[in-house]
């Protein structure tokens, strides 16, 4: 067997822990990307002899680039379009997409389209913005998704410098916070114009809503997602995964000791994820990984929810069902776009929880038109997303797959609850 795990310059919390799961049942890996600590990552994934792993330096076409700078990441997109180049904007967040999109539009004089770039979109809208080529140039308005891995070819990059990652916040809570971004991060944007043809120009610019006050970040690497996230996944992956971590009271000693992990979550965090488990039953009362655990462990959803995931299975196969889609709903904060929950909450009388009415909000809107959808706030790419995860969920569970758009009735609903 051979693992390979590509891009981990993203560290993704998935990828360390599947690396480290490989690494203490000897599976050999390759890890491959253009920016990561490859001295580091070498002396820490080293051979059966205890030398270092082998660093393969593999040298892509490159093409030299233009760099410049300019003093407003609005104006440097709007230039660019102005004279004529298809172009990249990288932005923060979301919602940062549209308020660039009136931004700049009034600032071009010429015909051109804006498309954005997320990952809440289908593949067919990012395909479209990816994918095809335009009678008039192009601006593409991404997320940091279409910063790394792709190739998305335009002339120009517009690179601000404000980035978003996720924190965990007081009582092990995720929150979204802005940072300056690591110089990785700004190595991978000015690479989306120097994979494919030679000319391209890598624009830095400040974004009009970068606060003053925002630090400088000393950080050459992105910080490892599996150290600023809970974990409840992590302990249950190393648990199940053959490697007799035993009593888990001592986790995090135990943790570093089998796998010498490179990055770890804190004590106190892991302290905070032995607590949530043995509340959800997959710790015993003397620390030891339960059969619950076996089982919440094969689930791709929080922690918490896999836990109802699989409370659910003892009732009927449709309660079952919409215990996993309420779930995948949840797992992917609903379908009702930031600002307009009031309006899409109205689709539902459920008071009683959340997640029963994200329920009902969901199912009403499988049978909506596109205009009655944009009237409520609905995300129709998060739809599509929400399905795909729970009929993979229901194929794994062995039952049906989502069919129709029936609300669960009262009965069902108390089951749930």
């Amino acid at each position: 067997s051979l693992l390979i795990v590509d891009e981990f310059h993203d560290r993704e919390k998935e990828g360390d822990t599947v690396l480290e799961v490989a690494k203490a049942l000897g599976v050999p890996s390759v890890v491959m990307s253009a920016t990561i600590d490859t001295e580091s990552l070498s002396k820490h994934h080293s051979q059966y002899d205890g030398t270092p792993s082998p660093i393969l330096h593999m040298e892509g076409r490159k093409y030299s680039i233009d760099e410049r700078y300019m003093d407003d990441a609005t104006k440097a997109a709007a230039w660019s379009l102005n004279q004529g180049y298809d172009t990249l904007y990288l932005l923060p967040r979301v919602e940062d997409i549209k308020l660039e999109t009136d931004r700049i539009s009034s600032r071009v004089e010429r015909p051109h389209i804006i498309l954005p770039f997320h990952g809440q979109q289908s593949q067919s809208l990012q395909d479209r913005a990816l994918l095809r080529s335009y009678d008039v140039p192009k601006l593409i308005l991404s997320t940091k998704i279409g910063s790394t891995g792709l190739t998305v070819g335009v002339d120009v990059v517009v690179i601000p410098d404000l980035s978003r990652t996720t924190i965990l916040g007081k009582g092990g809570v995720d929150s979204l916070v802005l940072q300056h971004p690591p110089a990785s991060e700004v190595t991978q944007a000015e690479g989306r114009v120097s994979r494919d043809r030679p000319g391209g120009i890598a624009i830095h610019a400040p974004y009009h809503l970068t606060p003053t006050d925002l630090p400088p970040n000393p950080d050459t690497y992105d910080t490892p997602e599996i150290t600023r996230s809970r974990a409840d996944d992590l302990i249950l992956h190393l648990g199940t995964a053959g490697l007799r971590l035993g009593n888990m009271s001592e986790v995090s000693e135990k943790i570093a000791k089998k796998l010498d992990y490179k990055d770890l979550p804190s004590d106190q965090e892991v302290e905070r994820s032995l607590t949530r488990l043995r509340h959800l039953g997959a710790l015993s009362i003397d620390n030891m990984l339960t059969d619950i655990a076996y089982e919440m462990a094969k689930l791709p959803v929080d922690s918490q929810l896999k836990r109802m995931i699989v409370a659910s299975r003892e009732y009927s196969e449709e309660v079952h069902r919409y215990m996993i889609i309420a779930a995948c709903v949840a797992q992917f904060n609903g379908v009702v776009a930031l600002g307009q929950e009031a309006s899409g909450n109205r689709l539902s009388n459920e008071r009683r929880a959340d997640m029963l009415r994200d329920l009902d909000v969901f199912l009403r809107a499988l049978d909506m038109h596109t205009a009655e959808q944009d009237m409520h706030g609905i995300l129709p790419q998060r739809i599509e997303r929400i399905i795909a995860h729970a009929n993979e969920i229901c194929k794994r569970e062995g039952i049906d797959e989502l069919d129709g758009n029936r609300l669960p009735d009262e009965d069902e609903r108390q089951q749930l609850l």
